[in-house]
């Protein structure tokens, strides 16, 4: 089976499982013949540097995932909600950095909703459309998340196994994909 590299962008490092959800993430890859490049996948090298500073140690994390993306023959983001109704800003880095390359970007999320219902409960209408809590405009164009990150996609996907799936991804791996009702 050919293989891709994908490059996993996502806050998945932040979670307390997350060493256990890289390895999940890299079998299902795995499964579809796609290599998985993590960002967790840096952690143990950071921890074996002689104790640099918060500063240094970040820019050592930020240079191995920017040659984990220059390595890759696509990105997967993980686009569910963090910290607030968008995407984690690190990832929204990651997917325009990989968009400049030329790069194709897949993304999954379970909040494929419009980005209007996420913004704030305290949304009103005004004359120039919907405001949030603190008067600043919403942007309301019925995509699931901010436009910019919206047009930089090649699919955005339910799951990330929905997205490993889909006739794009398969297509990138040489697979003949049968029609169905996904547009993937």
């Amino acid at each position: 089976m050919p293989s891709i590299k994908a490059y996993m962008a996502g806050p998945d490092v932040f979670l307390q499982n997350a060493r256990e959800r890289a390895d999940e993430v890299r079998a299902l890859c795995r499964q579809y013949g796609v290599v998985a490049l993590l960002p967790a996948d840096n952690d143990g090298e950071a921890a074996e540097t002689q104790a640099p500073s918060d500063e240094a140690l970040s820019l050592q994390i930020f240079r191995k995932n920017v040659a984990l993306i220059d390595r890759a023959d696509l990105v997967i983001a993980n686009l569910e909600p963090f910290r607030g109704p968008s995407a984690d800003v690190g990832t929204v880095w990651e997917i325009g950095y990989a968009f400049a390359q030329g790069k194709k970007i897949f993304a999954y999320s379970s909040a494929i909703s419009h980005y209007l219902s996420r913004v704030s409960p305290k949304q009103s209408l005004q004359a120039k459309g919907w405001v949030d809590e603190e008067g600043m405009l919403i942007e309301n164009f019925g995509l699931f998340d901010n436009l910019m990150i919206h047009h930089s996609l090649d699919g955005v996907f339910p799951s990330l196994q929905a997205l490993l799936l889909s006739k794009a991804v398969q297509a990138l791996l040489g697979h003949t994909v049968q029609q169905s009702g996904w547009a993937g």
